[in-house]
């Protein structure tokens, strides 16, 4: 009997109906998605759940969504629902019979027809590509039937006739990852009565329900039903039956499909964890598609804020076609290396910024397919070096989608030459007049002499400090295109990196070289910097007339050190700063706070917090300068002088600048809920302190230098500390 008369809607039917037959298949229609349970713990699950049941009472395992198609093989079930489960169970009832050899086992994997008079097709056959089709067949052969004298699935991929295509095949891989789990599960020396009553169990009391779908069409609406209201599938999964469906005209558009498919596969990122399948790729893939049918920022930003209701199915095939053919190409080529850009990667999934370059290169190669990949590089290095410093964020209040735009850049162009992107006024200053520099340089050159012109302008862009925006270097070069590399050499040398105190010794260099505001204000934070991060040496280098110095920095034939020793004064009120190098590990982010032109504190970070460094007249003072039993060592409100109060008792030193001299005073008078010194008079005495009649009770002594000042005090403040631990 066939299958189209055995199995009737809404009965349950033992497995062995399904897998019976002199030429009956089931087969998993080019609709469906791959099979994936063997990258999950599932196939684990689904066994183990199996081998615990009751063996002596029939288990319905759900519901098999199918149909016989009797305007093609009225033996064969094309199945709508159910490829999981039912794919399991095949590798698994394959499992079984390697262990027992029981012939009942083998009639339910492919029949004898098949395997002596026929092409060996087994009982279960993948549409969804020709690897697919193949492996089951050979994997029925030589491996479950023993053809092949494999020993484990572990050999599987080591057969002669095991293809290269199968090794890019998700479903294959994923099969190869199920057997390896069944094997484990059912282990090498199992009981061999044991598995014979699990396998008799499988085929003859494991039931399915039957629910017959009549047509492909009908089956093609319940894949779709099913797989949006059960667990939710991939974008790829969902929406292939949908967009074959809607093109049924389009002569093997499965085949297409497929191609595209396996162009993800085969391109996936298998460095990620979990490693990804085509379905990453593909999502973001269609996301490009329907980004790209915009016709204005309105339009962008609707789409782009709702593009999953975006129905791919309803852009017509051959845009997706087209748009895949220069999506892959843009992907695919080589030298993006060339010019510091990186390939597009979908890992992350696109950010606004990724598809400012993307969408426009892609629609470039769309307008243009004739275009040379050398051209394709240009063109995505133009919007991904635009990128670097311009914000390609949407702007739901202004209405303004930058990736839009760079595509309506690209649409405005009449010839293929990347440097008519230039024609709209779109592009920014500095990139028009970096191309203007370009072309006067490249003019009348061959591909060979405008590839290093290139290669190191793109270098330059690549500096951190610049991001892309090089007029500086156009400007220093003076239009000689054989001094660029000069420059961007030199830059690099003395700029290896933005950030930490490897720069300290070109910071000291700079303070000699009096550039205009330096150090330079940090926006909103009411300080200065010498600068740790690369927009604070952007803009530090394009105040006044800095660039002008700083080419003369890169010209100078001394060395920094050399720069320091013979010009530290020019420094003015840093020149104490630049002469000790060791001050500038106090800072680790090279902030300062600047009071006047005899005060200002090195900061750890970038506020006063309880560590810092006060540089008083040109000495440096730390937070904790008179060490355990004082507070923190600050500033006079009118930032004339320091002082410093006692922990324990009520006493208070001071340090002024008098205008000719410095003063050091030792009072008691600020904290009247601290006991009295009993030795502050002795104390004092000894370090021929005497009556100072500002405070009730004060001793003051005044000393020519800061230094001096400085020691004094010192020893002012461990005596006192000593006599408070006596008492």
């Amino acid at each position: 009997m066939k299958k189209h008369e055995l199995l009737r809607n809404g009965e349950k039917y033992p497995l062995k109906d399904f897998f019976s037959g002199i030429n009956e298949k089931i087969i998993i229609p080019d609709l469906q998605r791959d099979y994936c349970w063997g990258d999950s713990n599932l196939v684990e699950k689904f066994v183990d759940s199996l081998l615990k049941l009751d063996r002596n009472q029939p288990i319905t395992l759900g519901l098999i969504y199918g149909y016989v198609d009797n305007n093609l093989i009225a033996e064969h079930l094309q199945l709508c629902d159910g490829q999981q489960r039912l794919t399991t169970i095949f590798l698994l009832l394959g499992q079984l019979y390697r262990l027992t050899g029981e012939d009942i086992i083998k009639q339910h994997l492919i029949s004898d027809f098949e395997l002596n008079n026929d092409d060996r097709e087994p009982y279960l056959l993948y549409a969804i590509r020709e690897s697919s089709l193949y492996f089951l067949s050979d994997l029925t052969y030589y491996y479950f039937l023993g053809n092949g004298n494999i020993k484990a699935a572990s050999e599987i991929e080591n057969q002669p006739w095991f293809l290269d295509s199968y090794r890019q095949d998700p479903s294959i891989k994923s099969m190869l990852e199920a057997l390896r789990t069944i094997e484990r599960m059912l282990g090498n020396n199992p009981d061999a009565e044991m598995i014979k009553g699990f396998a008799s169990f499988m085929l003859d009391k494991v039931e399915f329900l039957y629910v017959d779908m009549n047509n492909r069409r009908d089956g093609e609406e319940t894949f779709v039903i099913i797989n949006t209201t059960g667990e939710p599938l991939t974008s790829n999964e969902n929406v292939k039956p949908k967009v074959i469906r809607a093109n049924r005209s389009i002569a093997d558009i499965a085949s297409k499909w497929e191609n595209m498919e396996q162009w993800f596969w085969i391109n996936r990122n298998k460095s990620a964890r979990p490693e990804h399948t085509s379905d990453e790729g593909f999502e973001q893939f269609v996301r490009v598609v329907k980004l790209m049918q915009a016709t204005s920022d309105d339009d962008y930003i609707f789409i782009r804020g709702n593009v999953e209701n975006i129905q791919l199915e309803d852009i017509p095939f051959n845009v997706i076609e087209d748009t895949f053919k220069a999506y892959k190409r843009v992907c695919s080529i080589g030298g993006y290396e060339k010019r510091y850009d990186e390939r597009p990667d979908y890992t992350d999934g696109y950010s606004e910024k990724d598809l400012f370059s993307l969408l426009p290169t892609v629609r470039y190669v769309m307008q243009f397919p004739e275009c040379m990949d050398e051209d394709i590089l240009r063109v995505f290095h133009i919007f991904r070096n635009n990128a670097r410093y311009r914000n390609t964020d949407v702007n739901n209040t202004d209405h303004i989608a930058p990736a839009y735009r760079a595509m309506a850049n690209v649409e405005a162009m009449t010839k293929s030459e990347p440097a008519d992107i230039f024609s709209s006024s779109y592009m920014p200053a500095d990139e028009r007049r970096k191309n203007e520099q370009l072309n006067l340089w490249l003019s009348g050159r061959d591909l060979s002499e405008c590839q290093p012109i290139e290669s190191i302008l793109a270098r330059a862009e690549n500096n951190k400090i610049f991001r892309g925006r090089i007029s500086n270097f156009l400007d220093w070069t003076g239009g000689d295109e054989s001094k660029m590399k000069f420059y961007v050499d030199r830059f690099d040398t003395l700029w290896p990196v933005y950030s930490g105190h490897d720069l300290d010794t070109l910071r000291r260099a700079l303070l000699c070289l009096n550039l205009s505001e330096y150090p330079l204000k940090y926006p909103g934070k009411g300080i200065n910097t010498f600068c740790n991060e690369a927009e604070h040496w952007y803009s530090l280098i394009n105040i006044d007339d800095n660039s002008v110095k700083i080419k003369n920095l890169l010209d100078e034939s001394r060395t920094l050190d050399e720069i320091i020793e013979c010009d530290s004064e020019k420094a003015g009120k840093f020149t104490e700063l630049v002469t000790h190098p060791e001050w500038w590990e106090r800072m680790e982010r090279a902030n300062v706070l600047i009071y006047n032109d005899n005060l200002y504190v090195l900061l750890r970070k970038e506020r006063t917090s309880s560590d810092y460094w006060l540089i008083y007249h040109g000495e440096s003072f730390g937070s904790n300068y008179f060490g355990k039993g004082w507070a923190g060592l600050w500033k006079y409100d009118n930032n004339n002088g320091l002082y410093c109060d006692n922990h324990i008792y009520d006493v208070t030193i001071d340090l002024e600048y008098t205008g000719n001299s410095f003063r050091l005073i030792l009072s008691e008078w600020k904290h009247k809920d601290k006991p009295l010194l009993p030795d502050l008079q002795d104390i004092a005495e000894q370090f021929n302190m005497v009556h100072y009649d500002r405070f009730t009770r004060a001793f003051s002594l005044e000393l020519p230098t800061v230094d001096s000042i400085k020691e004094l005090s010192k020893k002012v403040a461990l005596v006192i500390s000593e006599a408070a631990s006596i008492t």
